[in-house]
């Protein structure tokens, strides 16, 4: 029964919606260059120490990611998404 379900379904036309309607094309590019130039160039004029460079990447990344998600989410809720 699973394998005769699985045969007829056809992930690329869901895939090509999904890939027009996300949020998440247009904010990829903001997240990465917000983590370059915050969080990465902060955290490289620390000492060359793992944990010192790590600490100082994720509390900047928490500070500076939490209201961009809290933005997409209510983003998605407005044009159509989930609940």
């Amino acid at each position: 029964m699973t394998a005769v379900v699985l045969s007829r379904y056809r992930p690329a036309p869901v895939l090509r919606i999904e890939i027009r309607r996300s949020v998440v094309l247009w904010a990829v590019p903001l997240l990465v260059a917000l983590f370059y130039f915050d969080s990465f160039r902060t955290a490289a004029g620390f000492p060359p120490v793992w944990t010192v460079r790590s600490s100082v990447i994720t509390s900047h990344m928490v500070a500076d990611f939490g209201p961009f998600a809290a933005g997409l989410a209510a983003w998605v809720v407005v044009a159509g998404g989930p609940p």
